[in-house]
């Protein structure tokens, strides 16, 4: 069997990868967690072939869908861009035949909140968030709506998205690195520095420094990239989002930014 021939099924494919790939690098990340800039970075240092493991975006959920690589005939290293991909049996299967390192990148919840409604008030045309809403929906919202409709409709995606990795096998293994919006925004350097050295892919400081510096003149759609921006939200909208914790008292919610504690 090749990438070019008929396949006979999804498992001949991951066989096929399995046996292909030597090296997989993905960035797995919640949605408005620096992962654009990151995968421009990582893209830029990498130059490795980038392949998504996703045939479109939009308003599709983005499940891990490895025909994207299998069709490319790409054989080697290959590094697969952000994607708000939730930890499934079927995610593992993947995973694991492709030998994958999992970046993982995590937001404080209460920035994220701000950041989604940065973004959609910039556009909310084109989705790309697991709640419905058009342009035509979101211009009508007030501003306090809006932050409601996010903290009652996109937060507990995250919440899916969080608690699934918590409690996947990878989450404490060799094969994940946990990645902090506010490290990487603090000390680039340092927390690309770790990347790399969890990817088994040393470069030098300079190389790091010049890839940084090319990434702010490219498309990364980094909004103002301020951390602590979530006290903007009401006790109550903060209340809100610390109540869905309660019923998983046995995950640590400290990488989003949330304590032990209830409203």
């Amino acid at each position: 069997m090749s990438n070019n021939g008929p396949v006979s099924s999804y498992n001949d494919a991951l066989q096929y990868l399995n046996n292909t790939i030597e090296k997989h690098v993905w960035l797995i990340c919640s949605p408005k967690s620096g992962s654009t800039w990151l995968s421009t970075v990582l893209e830029n240092l990498l130059k490795f072939p980038k392949v998504p493991l996703v045939p479109g975006y939009d308003r599709r959920e983005q499940e891990a869908d490895i025909f994207p690589l299998f069709f490319a005939g790409i054989e080697g290293k290959v590094f697969s861009p952000q994607q708000h991909c939730r930890y499934s049996k079927m995610t593992d299967k993947v995973a694991n035949a492709l030998n994958s390192h999992i970046i993982l990148q995590l937001r404080d919840i209460f920035d994220s909140v701000i950041s989604v409604c940065d973004h959609l008030n910039t556009d909310a045309t084109h989705g790309g968030f697991p709640a419905y809403i058009d342009q035509g929906m979101w211009d009508n919202l007030s501003q306090e709506d809006r932050l409601w409709f996010i903290v009652d409709l996109v937060v507990p995606w995250y919440f899916n998205f969080y608690i699934g990795w918590y409690k996947s096998p990878f989450f404490n293994s060799n094969k994940l690195l946990k990645i902090n919006y506010n490290e990487l925004n603090s000390d680039p350097v340092k927390t690309v520095t770790s990347i790399l050295e969890f990817i088994s892919e040393p470069r030098s400081e300079a190389a790091i420094l010049d890839a940084l510096s090319i990434s702010e003149k490219q498309e990364t759609r980094k909004n103002t990239a301020i951390s602590g921006r979530g006290s903007e939200l009401s006790q109550e909208m903060r209340n809100r989002i610390i109540s869905y914790s309660r019923f998983y008292p046995d995950v640590d919610f400290s990488y989003i930014g949330l304590q032990k504690c209830t409203p």
